[in-house]
């Protein structure tokens, strides 16, 4: 007996693209976002919902849109069950570009496995900007039983489909069209969806009620399994970014100018780009990751592919930059100091060109917050300054990116920024201990006043010491002597004025009182309300919180300072393992750590990072517990937000919804390179 006619369908819901979020409705429209490293596509298993989401474009998208899966029978349509986080029917995250899960064949022992692939392969620099995803199906035959299943990848029908079929490649596309519009940006986009596979491997594209549809027969016998491997693709050549003042495109279309002809290279090159592609993820993930690591890596990164953004401008010249999650500010640079690890380890080429245009939009000398706001590259968009903060992150990024490149270059050519710099960061100190009490506002907006504002910060002290060390060493070559001198005694200064601050327990928040730099928190809070209008994220009720108390924060800096190859003074780092361990007891919710004791708002990304720190020093943290309470947050969010179900990025915040759809939660993927003295970044040039 032979079971036949049986058909497997999927459903590519992928390419409907127009939304309009009610978090920002204040828009006329907003575009859906076709970047992904370069209109990458990201894989995002829903937590709360009956569909894997396979999503090309657009970090929020509606209930329904996405890739779900289901199998055709008498008996019905089969979905997944409502919670797929119970594992039945999606078994695992395989990795954090792919999914795979598994449709039951009715009638049969017998299934079929879906490995949806979005290759990430930074060793090809022309595919990294590939905007391709792999599907491989698998029949797994344990029948005592032949059996045959059509397997299909459809299309929508909202859309108008035609088939094309040689004698190489079958496949059906779909035009789409679009005036995508953000602020005072707006430009009609013209794109093309795409789906196809070699004849040769059974593939026919069909038309059925005005749908596309891509299908394979095929027949496994007793024991059996057989494979069948597909591409879909979205193609642009429209202009989507404005770049100071000129229209820009997606870098790919220089390697693949149209949707054919990068139809045509996926498939020959399908076998070498998964290879790569595995290799990298094994950077990420180890044999001991948990579950709760995996996930967290899942959503961290397809949150920062989403916010990713890399272009050419007319004369051919390459911008990349990314979204700072739903705030959409470009390339923020405190944001950027925790991306970097993702950086550092695959793309220091994309950090080199932010490194190169940041000095460009400067505030009156100063690093500015941003370089500008959706669609558009301009000029800084974020209107509260915070000088020692982006000064210090530009002059740690710089460190970071020639200690693990090697490569001096850019620095040396940016030597009058960078002195400029360095001159700036020490004069941000008047009183005498090295710490800032000027420029002290720092990127935790949503904090009480003690972390936010406060002068003689340990955090801003820590990061102002690091970077003046950093630069003075590795650029020994070309700073001048009289600035490298002032600044290493000026880094030595910190150093001793927060060894001398030890409390005998911790570290204080910071050294001084506050003073008439208040009034900025009213700027801080005129920026964030507008996007949660009915939460504001200050209250009066915190403003007069102590200095004294604990906060997680305070080895933030070193961590640039140890991938930059240098450490801190070995008394200041024995001190601040016992500062971890303590404030994370002092500091903890069900969420993570907490901006510092007292109260519950959390910024998941900072934990991480300061997970990195706790990992050097070998401090006694529960990470396991710590993944555990990130990913509720997680799963929680979904519903927090709006209670539509749909998943909407990378969540920093279970109070300030400001920080969804986050790219700033990268920093985990870098948890297994730090280990006890030794933080390494991974070599992926090496087998």
């Amino acid at each position: 007996m032979i079971l036949r006619n049986l058909k497997i369908t999927t459903s590519i819901f992928t390419l409907l693209l127009v939304l309009i979020p009610s978090a920002l409705s204040e828009f006329d429209s907003v575009p859906v976002h076709l970047s992904r490293l370069g209109s990458r596509f990201t894989i995002v298993p829903e937590l709360h919902n009956q569909r894997i989401r396979v999503l090309p474009l657009g970090y929020m998208l509606p209930e329904e849109t996405g890739f779900t899966v289901s199998v055709d029978s008498s008996s019905g349509i089969l979905h997944f069950p409502s919670d797929i986080g119970d594992q039945s029917a999606f078994r695992k995250y395989l990795t954090p570009t792919s999914a795979e899960f598994t449709v039951p064949v009715p009638g049969a022992d017998a299934y079929i496995r879906y490995e949806i692939v979005s290759p990430f392969t930074p060793l090809y620099t022309d595919w990294r900007l590939a905007p391709i995803m792999f599907v491989n199906l698998t029949l797994i035959n344990n029948d005592s039983k032949t059996v045959t299943c059509d397997i299909s990848l459809n299309g929508l029908q909202t859309l108008q489909h035609t088939t094309t079929q040689d004698d190489e490649i079958a496949s059906f596309s779909a035009p789409w069209t679009k005036t995508v519009s953000l602020y005072e940006f707006s430009s009609d986009v013209k794109g093309m969806f795409m789906a196809g596979g070699y004849t040769e491997d059974g593939w026919r594209a069909e038309m059925i009620a005005d749908e596309g549809r891509l299908t394979a027969t095929v027949s496994a016998q007793p024991g059996e399994s057989q494979h069948r491997h597909a591409v879909v693709l979205f193609h642009t050549a429209s202009p989507i970014m404005l770049v100071d003042g000129r229209m820009s495109r997606f870098a790919y279309l220089r390697d693949f100018p149209n949707p054919g002809f990068l139809m045509k290279q996926a498939l020959q090159n399908r076998d070498s780009l998964l290879k790569q592609d595995l290799r990298i993820r094994s950077t990420m993930l180890t044999e001991a990751s948990t579950e709760q690591y995996i996930a967290l890596t899942h959503s961290a990164l397809q949150s920062f592919l989403a916010s990713s953004w890399l272009v050419r401008s007319p004369d051919g010249a390459l911008r990349y930059s990314e979204w700072e999650g739903f705030p959409l500010f470009i390339s923020t640079m405190d944001v950027v100091y925790n991306t970097s690890l993702f950086h550092l380890a695959y793309t220091p080429d994309f950090l080199a060109n932010m490194l190169k245009h940041w000095p460009r939009y400067h505030l009156n000398g100063d690093m500015p917050h941003d370089m500008g706001k959706g669609l558009i590259i301009s000029e800084n968009a974020y209107k509260v300054l915070m000088l020692t903060e982006e000064n210090a992150n530009f002059l740690l990024l710089h460190s970071m990116y020639a200690a693990q490149t090697g490569d001096t270059r850019l620095a040396e050519s940016q030597k009058p920024v960078i002195e400029h710099i360095m001159k700036r960061l020490i004069e941000m100190d008047t009183d005498g201990n090295g710490l800032p009490n000027l420029g002290a506002i720092n990127t935790f907006d949503d904090a009480p006043r003690s972390i936010n504002i406060s002068e003689n910060q340990i955090y801003l002290g820590i990061k102002k010491a690091a970077a003046l060390q950093a630069v003075s060493s590795l650029f020994e070559e070309f700073l001048s002597d009289p600035i490298r001198s002032k600044a290493l005694a000026r880094a030595d200064t910190i150093y001793q004025s927060i060894i001398d601050s030890w409390t005998g327990t911790h570290f204080p928040i910071a050294l001084a009182s506050e003073t008439d730099e208040k009034k900025d928190s009213r700027v801080v809070s005129q920026v964030l309300l507008p996007h949660d209008a009915n939460h504001p994220i200050r209250s009066d009720d915190l403003l007069d919180d102590d200095l004294d108390g604990f906060s997680n924060y305070a080895a933030h800096g070193l961590v640039a300072l140890w991938l930059s190859g240098l450490n801190a003074p070995g008394e200041l780092e024995a001190l601040m393992k016992k500062h971890l361990e303590i404030a994370h007891k002092k500091t903890a919710t069900e969420y993570g750590d907490a901006h510092r004791d007292g109260i519950e708002n959390v910024w998941v990304s900072q934990n991480m990072w300061r997970d990195l720190a706790a990992l050097y020093l070998d401090a006694d943290l529960d990470f396991d517990l710590l993944h555990q309470r990130y990913l509720r947050l997680q799963k929680e969010s979904v519903p927090r937000r709006d209670g539509t179900g749909r998943w909407e990025g990378f969540c920093d915040s279970p109070v300030n919804s400001f920080l969804t759809a986050y790219s700033r939660g990268i920093p985990i993927i870098g948890f297994h390179w730090f280990s006890p003295g030794n933080a390494a970044i991974p070599d992926i040039t090496k087998p």
